[in-house]
């Protein structure tokens, strides 16, 4: 089968993203909701009513493969392989999943599973028993061409789109602004800079509840520097920083390292998810401890005022996420899970040898 020049359709709850954005990628999206069972009771109900619209979908493209994401959508998976005999895939986000006994007796993987870090895999290996032989960690990866340094006149039309000054080192924290990622953190740690003398912008683009972070912003005294610009398109965001800030309390691998990595921005972030692949601390960027926001303004304050800092680490962080963390690379990987899968399924079952 050759898998690269197959077509692809989607079928998804596509948050976010509408028809035009489809079409212009060149993918037919099947809009499909696919909910989490709310209980173990609604669990056949549920996964019997998104199985039977998933089926349809099945039945007009006639895959040779489904890939899902989450464990929550390979039940439905599990559901149109028993029916049609189509192997899947699954990939695993996050290692904080739960894995309680019934969690681990409803969990189908597939034929496969991709992991985006070496943590989720390890998790997986460590609390799941009923595992497929191919298990593979594959990163997440961006368009080197897209996520890039700026030039200087992109740079310049950034920052003025922010409304920020031209001049001048600027964070960012880039992702949705709840508890998770930490922003709490970000707010005292620029409170703490502030008190050594260091009042640098700092951006904090994504959607979320900002009027008790813009409480707690007063409250550091920081409220002036602090920007709330809301979703923001993520290179626009990048190209206007010079150091990403992730303080999170828990991550899968996060997206916004990796373009980070690619625009030439020295990421700042906690050991959550991902770190191992991302973060040589010192070399491709820094590591805090979780919930320390005096380290957290410990790393912060050199890359603020020592230029040739930034400029080192970021120039070896766009080395390392243009060798581990391509579109290409991910897609190349990716393509090989799945003809090992296809080639397993084709295969003629053993002989007993009588």
């Amino acid at each position: 089968v050759q898998i690269a020049s197959r077509p692809v359709e989607i079928a998804a709850d596509a948050v976010g993203l509408g028809p035009d954005w489809f079409t212009a990628a060149g993918l037919v999206h099947h809009p499909l909701q696919l909910p989490t069972p709310r209980s173990l009771r609604s669990l056949p109900a549920d996964a019997a009513r998104t199985g039977r619209a998933l089926a349809a979908v099945v039945r007009r493209f006639r895959p040779d493969l489904l890939h899902v994401h989450w464990r929550s959508a390979s039940l439905y998976a599990r559901w149109v392989q028993a029916r049609f005999g189509i192997p899947f895939v699954t990939t695993l986000h996050s290692q904080q999943i739960p894995s309680a006994p019934w969690h681990r007796a409803l969990s189908f993987w597939g034929a496969g599973v991709i992991c985006v870090s070496r943590e989720a895999e390890a998790f997986l290996r460590r609390r799941f028993t009923r595992l497929p032989p191919l298990i593979t960690t594959i990163p997440h990866g961006v368009d080197p061409t897209h996520f890039r340094p700026p030039e200087p006149a992109e740079r310049a039309a950034a920052r003025a789109h922010l409304g920020l000054p031209q001049d001048g080192p600027v964070l960012l924290l880039l992702g949705r602004l709840n508890p998770e990622k930490g922003v709490d953190l970000l707010l005292q740690a620029l409170g703490e800079l502030r008190r050594r003398g260091l009042s640098p912008p700092a951006v904090l683009a994504g959607e979320g509840d900002t009027a008790p972070l813009q409480a707690l912003a007063r409250r550091h005294g920081v409220a002036g520097q602090v920007h709330f610009p809301g979703f923001t398109d993520a290179r626009t965001a990048l190209w206007a920083a010079d150091v990403l800030v992730l303080p999170s309390r828990r991550e899968g691998l996060p997206m916004a390292v990796v373009e980070a990595m690619h625009c030439g921005v020295v990421p700042v972030r906690t050991p959550a998810g991902g770190h191992h692949e991302q973060i040589r601390d010192g070399v491709t960027g820094f590591l805090v401890p979780f919930d320390d926001a005096t380290t957290l303004a410990d790393r912060l304050a050199p890359l603020l005022t020592d230029e040739a800092l930034r400029d080192r680490i970021a120039r070896a962080a766009r080395q390392h996420a243009l060798a581990h963390f391509t579109v290409d690379a991910m897609t190349r990987r990716t393509l090989q899970l799945y003809r090992a899968v296809l080639s397993a399924a084709t295969e003629p079952p053993r002989s007993s040898g009588r």
